[in-house]
């Protein structure tokens, strides 16, 4: 059991949607810093300028509203929370004016109240914070920090390349702990098992992989729920690459389109059949991994040991040079149809070692396309001026394994099925408003449902929901 000074887990989870917790003493309104799912998406909370809000996600409602908060030691405003799956305890990190602060403090709701604290060294800017039962990681520009969830005592310091993002994920199975972060250099990434390996500040360790991911710098980072697997995309957009964490070999490699787009959320659902990737776009975009697509070439130019850029192609073979004389009309051909084969053998030799991303890489197995709400004004967009936020996050139904969960800036949540066969586009199940800066906006916590005859199939009923 922990110590005195640590969390108490007593098996407590947030209360349910019918006792909304709420704490708000002002009119003014409020705005989105962050937003998240917790570790089995059946739960999302949210930093805004005024504190924190939590939900639930099927069926939405809103179970807790801790805002512009009065008492000692309790910050009005949320840059970044982070749920302990569904219990009272969260973690947050306070910030004003587009500026971090260098403590994460530890909230119980059950209490409500602070009751503990841990700190980044040297002063460092939180970016952001992930954690499992045990253990929480903090992660800063240039390093990323471990505590222990017991008794708030720091466990190990991992040195990074400049991470503006704050990339960083803790598997959600939390035993062994596995780590992964940006290596220390560009378009590394770095798995790290356990905490017991380092000691603060020397930034070694026996239980940790290093593999390059990409040549441009990571803009996003995750784990599948057992960490096994690391799915990574770069600054580019355009592919995103699943590797196995603990070999750094290269198993999948999925084209999201030709365009530059910044990568906001990536998401395997829980089998690890299925990648979800969120960008800046308009379109989430769903990959099927299978291993009959899996890029063996590529596993091996990326594969690690050791860590360093790709080795360039291997020189073309020369093809010895022919001269054609006139022969019977048959041999000819045969012989001009043999030449320009052996030349479109050595092109896709070519076109295989320079651009093996493009042409290899497979392509959406499923795609949802979000609505625009208001064509006269625009996309509705509630994130805060300093927000880090760049696109939606996405995570996959734990009710419905073929339903995708979009939560948006623009205060909606969407709910959308794709097809697990034929796959193609996604078909919006629902969306429901979940925020609005005004303070006087709330979730209808028992959603009216009715039955309605649907059009052209007699007899034939369909369950609308009234939002």
């Amino acid at each position: 059991k922990p110590g005195a000074a640590g969390v108490a887990m007593t098996g407590t989870t947030i209360p349910h949607p019918d006792a909304t917790t709420v704490a708000d003493n002002s009119a003014e309104t409020t705005w989105i810093n962050s937003m998240s799912f917790n570790q089995d998406r059946s739960c999302f909370a949210c930093g805004t300028t005024a504190g924190f809000r939590v939900f639930t996600a099927e069926p939405l409602n809103e179970i807790v509203r801790r805002e512009r908060m009065t008492e000692a030691n309790n910050p009005r405003t949320v840059d970044a929370v982070s749920m302990l799956h569904r219990t009272q305890v969260l973690c947050m990190v306070s910030g004003e004016a587009g500026r971090a602060d260098s403590k994460v403090r530890v909230w119980d709701e059950i209490r409500g109240q602070v009751i503990g604290q841990m700190r980044a060294q040297n002063g460092e800017e939180v970016l952001g914070v992930s954690l499992t039962r045990c253990t929480v990681a903090l992660i800063c520009e240039y390093n990323v920090y471990t505590y222990a969830l017991d008794d708030f005592k720091i466990l190990a310091q991992f040195p990074t390349a400049s991470n503006p993002r704050g990339l960083g994920s803790l598997a959600e199975a939390g035993s062994p702990v596995r780590l992964v972060c940006p290596g220390q250099t560009q378009g590394a990434v770095r798995v790290q098992v356990d905490n017991s390996a380092t000691a603060p500040g020397t930034g070694r360790a026996t239980h940790s992989h290093v593999f390059l991911a990409h040549e441009r710098p990571l803009a996003a980072l995750a784990l599948n729920s057992t960490g096994s697997m690391v799915a990574t995309a770069s600054e580019y957009g355009s592919v995103v690459k699943v590797f196995a964490s603990v070999s750094g070999e290269l198993l999948f490699e999925l084209r999201r389109g030709t365009g530059r787009a910044t990568i906001a959320c990536l998401c395997f659902r829980a089998d690890d059949r299925f990648l979800a990737v969120s960008s800046d776009q308009r379109t989430v975009h769903v990959f099927r991994l299978e291993t009959q697509v899996r890029n063996k070439e590529n596993s091996e130019r990326f594969s690690s040991p050791p860590l360093g850029p790709s080795s360039p192609p291997g020189p073309v073979a020369h093809r010895s040079s022919r001269t054609l004389t006139r022969r019977p009309s048959l041999s000819f051909v045969v012989e001009a149809v043999s030449s320009v084969e052996g030349v479109m053998e050595t092109a896709r030799d070519v076109i295989r070692g320079v651009m093996p991303t493009y042409f290899s890489a497979a392509t959406a197995f499923a795609r949802f396309h979000i609505p625009d709400h208001d064509h006269q004004c625009g996309t509705l967009d509630y994130r805060a001026r300093h927000s880090r936020i760049v696109g939606p996050q996405v995570a996959f139904s734990p009710s419905y394994p073929d339903r995708l969960l979009v939560l948006h800036y623009n205060g909606f949540l969407y709910q959308c099925s794709f097809d697990p066969v034929q796959g193609g586009d996604g078909i919006l199940v629902c969306a429901q408003a979940w925020f609005s800066p005004s303070p006087e906006f709330g979730i209808r916590k028992h959603p009216t449902n009715t039955i309605m005859e649907k059009r052209g199939n007699r007899g034939q009923q369909e369950e609308w929901l009234l939002i």
